[in-house]
């Protein structure tokens, strides 16, 4: 399985439907999305996988009941590391 970064590099790995790693026993992911981790012991990476019309790092997003989320129409826009003063307008 191959994830693409925010520079838009790919971080790949091994990746076996069949194996369950629990996240140390706390999925984090929500709506029902399941956890995987890197290794079943000592973790260094995890990664949700969402279920039907959910979407981010959590499954925290969706789509049901609209066409186009404005999450997904605005984020890219959304630039992680400045305050809320130096957002685009569009944010703001």
């Amino acid at each position: 399985m191959c994830l693409c970064t925010h520079q838009n590099n790919t971080d790949c790995f091994r990746f076996d439907r069949d194996t369950k790693f629990e996240c140390d026993g706390y999925n984090y992911c929500e709506n029902g999305g399941q956890c995987y981790q890197s290794h079943p012991f000592c973790p260094v990476a995890s990664q949700c996988s969402c279920v039907e019309c959910y979407f981010g790092t959590r499954c925290q997003l969706t789509t049901v009941g609209y066409s186009l989320s404005l999450d997904t129409i605005l984020g890219y826009q959304i630039v992680a590391l400045p305050s809320i003063h130096r957002q685009l307008s569009i944010i703001k």
